[in-house]
C-alpha cells in the first residue's frame, strides 16, 4: 500500500512536466492555423515526440523511486543519507530528517529516563534497607521491641514505598486524576494521624488553623502533596516546637521551627535527587519527596513555594488558583 501510495504521488508529480508538453503543442497548433502551416505538422511533431517524453518521465519516476526507496531504507536503520540533487525531493528529505530529528531526540529522552529510574531506584532501595536494618537490630538485641520504635521504622518504608509507586504514576499522571470538592482539614488530618507517633517521639504539636474554603482537586494527590511537605517537616523540627498548618486567601502555607535551609540549598530543593547539607545528615533523605510534590503541584495547576532561615525554620507554600476555592455551603 505504502509502495502505492509512492508511486501515484511520483504520477502526480510529473503533472507539471505533462502539461508544458501539452502547451507546447498547443502553441506549435495556434501558430500553425495563424500562419496558415499545414496542421499535419502538429501531428507529426506529437508522433515523434510522446515516446521519448514518456521515456523520460518513466525515467525520472523510476530515479525518484529508487532515491525514495533509499531515503526510507536509512531512516529505518537510523541513518539520514544526504540531501539529494532532485529539487522535487528536497522536501521529503527535509521531512524526513524532521522525523528522524524528532526520533533521536525521543531516544535521547528515553535513555535519560531510563537512567533516571534507575538511579532512583538503587537510591530508594538504598534508604529502604536502612529502617529495615533498624528493625533487624532491634529485634536482634531486645526480646520485645517498643511498639512506637517498630511503629517508626514502618512508617519510614510506607514513605519510601509511596514516593516508588507515585513516581511511577506520574507518567500516566492525566489519566488517574478525580477533581472533586475538598477540605483542607479532612485531607491533612488522617495525615497528621498516620505520623503520630513521630509528633509523640519530638513531643511535637501540630496547630491546624485551615478554615472552611473548600478546594477542587484531586484528593489522593493533593494529599501527597502534603504529605511530603509534612514529613519534611517532621524531620527537620526542633524537639518540643511545633507544625502551623495555616490557611490565608488562596495559600495553605506549613510552617516549622527547626534547621531551616542553607541559602545555599534553597534554589535547589526542588531538583530530583537533591538531598542538601541536612538531607545528608538525615535518615530517609532520597531528596525525592519535595522534587514530586513539586511535580505534581504544577500538574494540578497550583504553585509551591519555600522560604527559609537556617537554624530558625521553614514555611512551605502552596497556592491554589482562586477559580479552584469556595466556602463550604453545608456550614
Amino acid at each position: 500500500m505504502k509502495v502505492k501510495n509512492q508511486i501515484w504521488q511520483l504520477l502526480l508529480s510529473q503533472i507539471p512536466l505533462v502539461l508544458l508538453y501539452v502547451g507546447i503543442l498547443t502553441i506549435f497548433w495556434g501558430l500553425c492555423w495563424l500562419y496558415r502551416i499545414p496542421e499535419n505538422i502538429v501531428g507529426n511533431l506529437f508522433r515523434f515526440t510522446w515516446i521519448p517524453i514518456l521515456i523520460v518521465l518513466g525515467y525520472r519516476i523510476m530515479t525518484q523511486y529508487l532515491v525514495i526507496k533509499k531515503l526510507d531504507k536509512a531512516l529505518e536503520q537510523n541513518i539520514l543519507p544526504e540531501e539529494p540533487k532532485q529539487t522535487l525531493l528536497k522536501p521529503y528529505w527535509r521531512a524526513l530528517a524532521k522525523i528522524k530529528q524528532q526520533q533521536d531526540e525521543n531516544q535521547r529522552r528515553l535513555e535519560q529516563r531510563t537512567a533516571q529510574k534507575q538511579d532512583y531506584l538503587m537510591l530508594w532501595s538504598h534508604e529502604i534497607k536502612l529502617p529495615l536494618t533498624a528493625l533487624q537490630l532491634l529485634a536482634e538485641n531486645n526480646d520485645a521491641v517498643a511498639s512506637d520504635e517498630l511503629q517508626q521504622q514502618i512508617q519510614l518504608i510506607s514513605n519510601q514505598m509511596d514516593l516508588l509507586l507515585n513516581y511511577e504514576r506520574l507518567e500516566d499522571f492525566h489519566h488517574d486524576l478525580d477533581f472533586t470538592w475538598q477540605l483542607p482539614q479532612d485531607i491533612i488530618t488522617p495525615i497528621i494521624k498516620d505520623y503520630s507517633i513521630f509528633f509523640i517521639n519530638k513531643n511535637l504539636t501540630p496547630r491546624l488553623q485551615v478554615g472552611q474554603t473548600q478546594i477542587l482537586t484531586d484528593k489522593k494527590w493533593l494529599g501527597f502533596i502534603l504529605r511530603q511537605v509534612i514529613f519534611n517537616a517532621l524531620k527537620y523540627s526542633n524537639p518540643n516546637s511545633t507544625i502551623d498548618i495555616t490557611w490565608r486567601q488562596n495559600q495553605l502555607t506549613i510552617a516549622d521551627h527547626g534547621v531551616g535551609i542553607s541559602a545555599s540549598d534553597l534554589p535547589r530543593v526542588f531538583e530530583p535527587g537533591f538531598t542538601g547539607e541536612n538531607g545528608r545528615q538525615q535518615q530517609a533523605a532520597t531528596g525525592m519527596g519535595l522534587y514530586m510534590a513539586h511535580q505534581v503541584a504544577t500538574l494540578l495547576g497550583e504553585t509551591l513555594a519555600i522560604v527559609s532561615t537556617e537554624n530558625s525554620g521553614t514555611a512551605v507554600t502552596l497556592t491554589f488558583q482562586k477559580e479552584h476555592l469556595r466556602l463550604n455551603n453545608k456550614l
